[in-house]
């Protein structure tokens, strides 16, 4: 799907977080071993270091009949979510434990003795590229973000129905992880860092809600004023169907003046069309982001629908 693509930029000049890139290094990975990204994931990092509960293939998770179901936000309440997508899997979807992420922190902050080499690669994997800022005094190193006043070194990730948080301070010698069955319901960047400031004493920062459960209670009323003025829409057409047949609206033909009734449902319709070209349509949120906001921008689309009959009787017949 890539072959042929231009790079958005040279590599290192610029910041941009891709999950794509992340694909074609599962690529790459599985061209040179000549193993699958499972099994080398496996042979050579998770059982080398002990990550004996940690899983790159979904499926070997789920026969161990210990993973949790994920949950997303739908409509005020939460439903089970757990697809998967395996063309993902080098991005995320690895499956793990508190314990295993304890360790690989661990490991991370030189808390647990390593080969050489593990050292080595864990030590340039902390080193950030100081030319381009991923924002908010952080750099981006080999999978890890580093805030450059603090030292933090952290990454957060969510997948449907589940988001983790991991971070540690080299200088403090601690680490939190959060693991959550919720697609960012719950904030776990912002639990992450608390937990840290309360283990290295400084200030607590205050709550803030997620931005899911915030979007569902925007747009789950909303799906239900747009829903209750389609309805409206579809009894205006039913009567002024029933008056046109009863007498009560007298037929016309359509001339220009009364072209002017197609207006509002063509001109709705160039709208969403124009919009979703300057503003595409967020489907990789699909899965993730609350079934609500999926609604109204599906109901959105689909007004110039339900605007035309009225729009059509309007334009063959007046009221007598």
């Amino acid at each position: 799907m890539v072959n042929g693509t231009e790079l958005a930029f040279p590599p290192s000049q610029q910041f941009a977080y891709s999950n794509p890139s992340y694909f074609i290094l599962g690529m790459i990975i599985e061209m040179v071993s000549g193993q699958s990204y499972d099994e080398f994931m496996a042979e050579h990092i998770l059982l080398p270091l002990g990550l004996n509960n940690t899983f790159t293939l979904p499926q070997n998770a789920f026969n161990t009949g210990r993973v949790i179901d994920g949950h997303r936000r739908s409509f005020f309440r939460l439903q089970t979510a757990n697809a998967v997508f395996l063309g993902n899997v080098p991005s995320g979807y690895i499956y793990s434990t508190v314990q295993d992420m304890s360790l690989w922190l661990q490991i991370q902050m030189g808390a647990v003795e390593v080969s050489e080499q593990f050292e080595r690669i864990i030590r340039k994997s902390h080193q950030p590229n100081l030319s381009n800022s991923a924002g908010h005094n952080r750099y981006s190193a080999a999978g890890w973000f580093i805030n450059n006043e603090t030292g933090q070194i952290s990454h957060s990730g969510l997948t449907e129905g589940f988001s983790t948080y991991a971070a540690f301070r080299p200088e403090s010698n601690i680490a939190t992880i959060v693991l959550t069955n919720l697609t960012l319901d719950a904030n776990t960047v912002n639990i992450g860092n608390n937990v840290l400031n309360i283990l290295d004493g400084s200030d607590i920062l205050p709550y803030r809600l997620a931005l899911w459960p915030l979007l569902d209670r925007i747009f789950a009323p909303l799906t239900l004023l747009i829903v209750a003025g389609y309805v409206m829409l579809i009894l205006t057409a039913i009567r002024m169907k029933r008056q046109i047949r009863d007498g009560q609206r007298e037929r016309l033909n359509i001339t220009p003046k009364r072209l002017v009734y197609f207006v509002p449902p063509v001109a709705i319709a160039l709208l969403i069309i124009l919009s979703t070209v300057i503003f595409p349509l967020p489907f990789d949120l699909l899965g993730i982001a609350p079934d609500s906001l999926f609604t109204v921008i599906a109901l959105t689309c689909a007004l110039p629908i339900f605007i035309f009959p009225v729009s059509l009787f309007s334009a063959i017949s007046k009221k007598i």
